[in-house]
This record gives structure tokens, C-alpha cells and sequence, in this order.
């Protein structure tokens, strides 16, 4: 499935739908949020090495999650806070975002077989 962050389209390695991709997305998205939290919470650096440091990460996390240059893909020329905060968005609210547009793509396949069509070609 793609999903897409600003403008970059990146397929996601996991199933929506799947309790167990579920969980190792949980848990992949659990990293990133903990590791930009403890960045921040870190005592006696200043505010442009934090948000150097979240940057940094978050696009490692990225290449790591969706394979090499997602990071850069996604960053482009975009280097600030904003983009962390939105790839952290949409990450711990893919259900959301797209659970609703896999679930209906499923029924309107099982809608299909009841369509106007189908029932010509059973005459």
C-alpha cells in the first residue's frame, strides 16, 4: 500500500488490516515518537541541536522503515521541524488516514459481484 507524506510517495511495508503488521507498525512508530521525545527532553543542548538531532533521526528512521533515501525523499530541501512533526503525524495516524480507504476498497469488491454486469452474463 502507498501512502504519501508531503509529496513523496512511499510504499508501506505493512498490511493496515493485519493484527500482527498492525503491531509491528506500533511499535516501529512507538520508536520514532520515543527517540524525538527523549531528544527533546534532553537537558543543556540548545534548540538547533534538537532540532538537528530530530531531523537526523527521523529521516534514519525513515530509510530504515521504507528503505534507503525515503529520508531525503521526503525532506527534500524541507530540513525543519515542521516536516518532523508532520512525518510523526501521519505515522502514528495511518489508521486513520487509510484504514477507511482499504476497508472500502474491500467492499467495493464484494460489491462487484453483485453488479448489473454480472448479472447479464448469468443469462
Amino acid at each position: 500500500m502507498e501512502i504519501k507524506i508531503l509529496d513523496a510517495a512511499l510504499e508501506l511495508p505493512f498490511d493496515l488490516a493485519d493484527p500482527d503488521d498492525a503491531e509491528k507498525l506500533e511499535a516501529a512508530v512507538d520508536e520514532l515518537t520515543d527517540t524525538l521525545v527523549k531528544i527533546e527532553s534532553t537537558k543543556g543542548i540548545r534548540q538547533s541541536q534538537v532540532i538537528r538531532e530530530e531531523i537526523s533521526h527521523t529521516k534514519d528512521w525513515l530509510d530504515k522503515f521504507f528503505g534507503g533515501g525515503s529520508g531525503e525523499k521526503v525532506f527534500r530541501d524541507r530540513e525543519d521541524m515542521r516536516t518532523v512533526y508532520l512525518v510523526s503525524h501521519v505515522m502514528r495516524n495511518l489508521n486513520r488516514l487509510y484504514l477507511p480507504e482499504l476497508l472500502s476498497s474491500a467492499v467495493q469488491e464484494q460489491l462487484r459481484q453483485y453488479s448489473p454486469e454480472r448479472a447479464k452474463r448469468r443469462k
